[in-house]
């Protein structure tokens, strides 16, 4: 075989080689590209179709509707000043224990506007709702650990959802510390009624829950919150976005233990 047959041979011979190693790289960084959308990683800049092509999050369907959404990383929002001081021992329950220190959390926030309108007690947490008194929607969300006293805004749909008093809007998510507002009512209203958000919640159960009822909805800036019940108890909380109509339950609670609630 002279030189330059040779020269030929080992020039297709490299450009097999080199064919060979970018097919494997290009599939290798398909298949990565394609598990990170379905462990939830970001979509890359620039990709539109990225977001349609990945899975719906919840079970077995809900209509359009995400169902339970995994916890955020709860980044380090304001929590109460007073907290190790005079916790409850684990698994006692005393709700004027509860509604005394999520008042004295918004007190300490500089939120003297808000009242606590509903405080329920869980397995896991004692929870809070604090309303405005002027319009009677929810500003806020609260959670309290029981063991030891300290009091944090919920994670989940009043964080990432709350238009005015959530991590979006310059409210409590927002480094605050002190009273600080975010947009106006007018730049939060919603599309889907109050109405419509349990119709929502109720296919949501009827396809996730079966056996359970939705229960009333309470609005707040750009979400409502409601308890689902079974049999006539309350069985856990799920909230539904007023525009998109998406589902997220509160699965960090547990079982409901007692609640009670004020007419403001």
């Amino acid at each position: 075989m002279n030189n330059r047959r040779l020269w030929l041979v080992l020039i297709a011979a490299a450009l097999v080689l080199v064919i060979g190693a970018g097919s494997l790289s290009a599939g290798f960084m398909l298949g990565r590209f394609s598990a990170d959308i379905a462990e939830g990683q970001p979509c890359p800049l620039g990709d539109a179709g990225c977001l349609e092509r990945a899975p719906r999050m919840g079970p077995r369907g809900n209509g359009g509707n995400r169902g339970p959404m995994p916890a955020q990383p709860q980044p380090a929002w304001p929590t109460s000043p007073r907290a190790d001081t005079s916790p409850t021992t684990s698994g006692e329950v005393d709700l004027h224990e509860a509604e005394q220190a999520f008042e004295a959390y918004l007190d300490e926030l500089g939120y003297a506007d808000l009242v606590i309108s509903e405080v329920m007690a869980f397995e896991l947490n004692d929870y809070a709702i604090a309303v405005e008194p002027s319009t009677g929607i929810g500003a806020m969300e609260l959670l309290r650990d029981r063991a030891t006293g300290r009091v944090t805004p919920e994670i989940g749909p009043n964080m990432m959802w709350n238009a005015k008093y959530g991590m979006h809007s310059g409210g409590m998510g927002g480094g605050m510390v002190g009273p600080r507002r975010g947009r106006s009512s007018s730049d939060s209203s919603m599309s889907v009624s109050a109405s419509q958000a349990e119709a929502i919640a109720q296919r949501w159960l009827d396809e996730s829950l079966a056996g359970h009822q939705a229960g009333e909805a309470d609005p707040f800036y750009g979400y409502y919150t409601l308890h689902y019940l079974r049999n006539g108890q309350v069985a856990g909380m799920l909230s539904v976005n007023g525009a998109s109509g998406d589902v997220w339950q509160h699965h960090w609670h547990g079982a409901f233990i007692a609640m009670t609630e004020h007419e403001h």
